[in-house]
């Protein structure tokens, strides 16, 4: 998935403003600029477990594409449609997510 790639990219270069315009709004049940402030305060730091996430398979959702760390973090991605394109939706860093479920198999 294509922006999944692209978060992963930015995330490998600290770019906040790329990933700004990767995040859905709201983010989960945040403010993206909130949830970027955070990476920001950490030096970046959770910015290396988003990448690590992305890196493992995806798992293919009733709304997109789901990825899961084996350390519990858990990254989302929306299918979207023509009129909406898909973006980042929501990242958690624990797998005590509502998301756990959806961390069954991977895609194929």
């Amino acid at each position: 998935m294509k922006e999944a790639t692209a978060v992963h990219d930015a995330a490998c270069r600290h770019d906040y403003e790329s990933l700004l315009q990767l995040m859905e709004d709201p983010f989960g049940i945040q403010e993206p600029s909130d949830v970027l402030d955070t990476f920001r305060a950490n030096n970046g730091a959770e910015l290396t477990v988003v990448m690590q996430t992305l890196e493992t398979p995806a798992i293919l959702g009733q709304g997109g594409l789901i990825y899961c760390n084996p350390n519990g973090a858990i990254a989302v991605f929306a299918r979207g449609t023509l009129a909406h394109p898909g973006k980042w939706t929501d990242f958690t860093f624990t797998a005590d997510s509502a998301l756990k479920e959806e961390c069954q198999e991977p895609i194929p």
